[in-house]
């Protein structure tokens, strides 16, 4: 599915691409940064997804998802990306006490899954926040943003194609 995903994805983003003649950079430090954000952004949060999914229900993963904010804000807070709001904090941090809220009181919000499990799946927020400031912080190239977004998109298909094929998941349009 991951395949499937990230490849129709990229095609619609070498389309945009081609009919907006924004191109991906082609220089070194264009396919590095391409090459790290797809795989941060793109292919290493959607296989996690998959892998917790036959363990964690799928309420609780949409919750743990919105945790992105959460992270987003702590670390760009932390590095300088962004001034330090309290008013934000407390919004934020309410909205925390909310989800946990809604997660703790049991395994039966859980469907029996494991501690180990949901601490798992906050990697796939985790991944997506890295990605937006990775993107944020990254120095800047003379590509535009469908371009940049192709070039991502793209190394994230690739990044995922050797995965499938050697993993055995793999599944071919015909089946």
């Amino acid at each position: 599915v991951i395949f499937w995903t990230l490849w129709c994805s990229a095609l619609i983003t070498i389309f945009m691409s081609v009919a907006s003649g924004q191109y991906p950079g082609r220089s070194r430090a264009d396919l590095l940064r391409y090459a790290l954000i797809g795989m941060i952004g793109g292919t290493l949060p959607q296989l996690t997804l998959f892998w917790v999914a036959e363990n964690v229900p799928a309420m609780v993963i949409s919750i743990i998802m919105a945790g992105e904010s959460f992270i987003v804000f702590t670390v760009a807070a932390i590095i300088g990306l962004e001034a330090p709001s309290l008013k934000r904090f407390i919004g934020l941090s309410l909205g925390l006490v909310c989800v946990l809220l809604v997660i703790l009181p049991g395994d039966g919000a859980l469907g029996g899954s494991s501690w180990i499990w949901i601490l798992v799946a906050l990697l796939v927020p985790a991944f997506y926040a890295a990605e937006g400031l990775m993107i944020a912080s990254l120095p800047p190239t003379n590509t535009g943003p469908i371009g940049a977004t192709t070039g991502i998109v793209v190394a994230s298909a690739l990044i995922a194609t050797p995965i499938a094929v050697l993993s055995g998941s793999f599944i071919p349009v015909s089946e």
